[in-house]
């Protein structure tokens, strides 16, 4: 039985009841069929004059015809509507009798209806008519060949896909591309989806691949709000997922002095830091006391930088221990090739890091992701975006949760993957796990391959009516007696009712390949899972050609002056040619342009050994969104 015909069964018996309606056919029913073909073809090879087309009619009633059509000498037509007529109506009558005869477990089929609409599962034909997708929006799947899924724009709820590994959720992104036509984010960790899409979704608006392509995520996210600072530390540095973030707290302060010093020398902040995740914290250190004294005060609690306390020296190496995966990347996030109204313009964002990146920098993805999600919400202007995260657990958005919970009132749709809940409650806690399901109206599930899935989705599908039969044989006695009185003997059968669950985890474990069970707004169906290259019809030429501008990323640029020295006041300097060499007060590298020189206000330092918990003046003009290294050929298409 193909998985198509499986589906059906079960949405008959899950959906329509039909396991209550069952025709019970006797074995008489079946047997005199076959008896009176039998009886006709014996009559042929016994009169063999007869033709074999009347014996096979008559049947039993041939012989009875013979010797009445001798007697009367009547045609043959005669006999057999005298005979042969009343004898077959009579048959047939029982026989239909039999087969229509109805179990008495149907008398029970309204009640278990009306309990499955009450737990949101309806016929298959009502829930096909009523989630029917025939325009542009979020296929889910197949009901009986017809498309059903979620209209563009709807305000419908964001939506889930939990699948194993080669299950098909591929298949499942690539269709949704397919059918929605507005602006799109789509993370893409195996590339599929961009060779897939890319040259379709081209056509309605252009598409940029990172890392090929560049992004400013500085152009997103307004540094100059601290909150909106604090938010880009907290992704980058994974501060959420620490039981106890003290040091990588204590970081905090070097994103400010970053931000301080990028203000005054009109260099990304990003850069800043890959640079000083690339030095020691002397260098650098010294170089951010010149534009930001007050944020390295607080970072070394006062104490000199040729220094620091422990403290100071164990929050720098948190820093650096989970900045430095980033700056192979910097180039790509710090670089302004995607415009900030990209949306507006219906492009499409892939982001095609692989599983390995993602595993190494995946916060590099989260940061993009809250950034273009930033930047959507100080719009005025509401724009259609679906933001679609392919292996939800290896990019790790921290606030994911809140922006569920928010970002559906700007237009955004977001579509998760992930493999399984199991893999939620691992990354974000069983408690936000929670609070992300239930953000998610609309949720679809491959066959289950766990038993933490399995039995969690029988528990969301609830339970049916059961009707139980029971028989009780009839005692020797109590058929004598039956015969003696001229009544039929048969067994006696009584029904009960219980409830049990709709599917058991074995049973949703052990469901076909193609099965996905959908929960879409209080509706609950079983539908087949989208394959778009079933459409014999669908043409998906190759992606455009990429011609990256990055073409080599490396770290030397990012490596302060190498004839600077500096020794750790920690660590004993050994060297086999000669002392250690002073320690260097000013580290910071030659600048030109209009700020080479520190700004007036500059000029009083505060004490070394004094926290300052009041900002620095401002006498320089806050940061503004770098302008995007491309120019009006931005909305030439490839």
């Amino acid at each position: 039985m193909s998985d198509t015909e499986r589906i059906k069964e079960l949405q008959a018996r899950i959906f329509d009841r039909n396991d209550l309606t069952k025709k019970r056919m006797s074995i008489k029913g079946y047997f005199i069929p076959f008896l009176w073909v039998l009886i006709g073809y014996v009559s042929h090879a016994i009169d063999s004059a007869s033709l074999l087309e009347q014996t096979m009619l008559y049947g039993p009633t041939w012989f009875f015809f013979r010797i009445f059509q001798s007697a009367e000498d009547t045609s043959p037509y005669i006999g057999f509507v005298l005979v042969c007529i009343p004898t077959l109506a009579f048959l047939l009558t029982y026989v239909a009798r039999a087969v229509t005869k109805p179990d008495a477990r149907a008398t029970y089929k309204a009640e278990a209806l009306a309990m499955a609409r009450d737990q949101g599962l309806y016929p298959i034909s009502e829930t096909a008519k009523a989630l029917q997708l025939s325009g542009a929006g979020i296929p889910l799947a197949t009901l009986n060949s017809t498309l059903i899924g979620i209209d563009q724009g709807a305000d419908a709820g964001h939506i889930a896909v939990f699948a194993p590994s080669r299950s098909g959720k591929g298949l499942h992104l690539t269709a949704t591309l397919i059918q929605w036509t507005a602006a799109a984010v789509v993370i893409d960790p195996k590339g599929e989806q961009w060779e897939r899409t890319a040259s379709l979704r081209n056509s309605r608006g252009r598409v940029y691949n990172i890392p090929y392509h560049s992004i400013n995520i500085l152009q997103f996210f307004d540094v100059n709000d601290p909150l909106e600072l604090r938010e880009l530390y907290t992704i980058l540095l994974q501060t959420w997922r620490d039981k106890d973030p003290i040091f990588a707290e204590k970081a905090f302060s070097l994103f400010e002095a970053a931000r301080d010093q990028g203000r005054a020398t009109d260099e990304n902040m990003l850069r800043i830091l890959a640079r000083w995740a690339n030095s020691s914290p002397v260098l650098a250190l010294h170089e951010a006391q010149e534009h930001a004294p007050y944020a390295v005060a607080r970072f070394t609690d006062g104490s000199p930088v040729d220094n620091m306390n422990k403290f100071s020296l164990s929050a720098w190496g948190t820093f650096t221990a989970r900045f430095t995966p980033y700056i192979s990347l910097i180039d790509t996030i710090s670089r302004g090739e995607i415009p900030p109204e990209w949306a507006t313009k219906n492009r499409t964002i892939y982001i095609t890091y692989s599983l390995q990146t993602l595993r190494s920098a995946g916060a590099v993805v989260s940061a993009i992701i809250a950034g273009l999600i930033k930047h959507q919400q100080r719009q005025v202007r509401k724009t259609s975006v679906l933001i679609a995260i392919d292996e939800l657990p290896e990019t790790a958005i921290p606030n994911i949760d809140s922006y569920l919970a928010t970002v559906g009132g700007y237009g955004m749709t977001m579509l998760l993957y992930a493999q399984s809940i199991a893999q939620l409650r691992e990354i974000y806690g069983h408690d936000r796990a929670e609070a992300i399901m239930a953000n998610l109206n609309t949720q679809l599930y491959y066959r289950a391959a766990d038993q933490a899935t399995a039995k969690y989705l029988s528990a969301a599908l609830g339970e049916q009516l059961a009707v139980n039969r029971s028989v009780s044989t009839q005692t020797s006695e109590e058929r004598h007696e039956a015969q003696r009185k001229g009544k039929e003997t048969e067994d006696r059968q009584s029904f009960s009712q219980s409830y049990k669950p709709i599917l058991q985890p074995a049973e949703i474990t052990a469901l076909p390949t193609a099965a996905v069970l959908i929960f879409c707004n209080g509706i609950k169906t079983l539908g087949e899972r989208l394959n778009p290259f079933n459409n014999s019809r669908l043409q998906l030429p190759p992606p455009p050609p990429l011609q990256p501008k990055i073409k080599s990323i490396t770290t030397q640029h990012l490596i302060l002056p190498s004839e600077v020295v500096a020794v750790s006041p920690i660590i004993e300097h050994k060297s086999a040619t000669g002392p250690a060499p002073e320690l260097v007060r000013s580290t910071s590298p030659q600048r030109t342009g209009p700020m080479a020189a520190p700004p007036p206000w500059m000029d009083e330092q505060p004490p070394i050994d004094v926290y300052h918990d009041t900002p620095a003046p401002r006498t320089v003009p806050l940061v503004k969104p770098q302008p995007s290294i491309t120019s009006d050929e931005d909305d030439i298409y490839f």
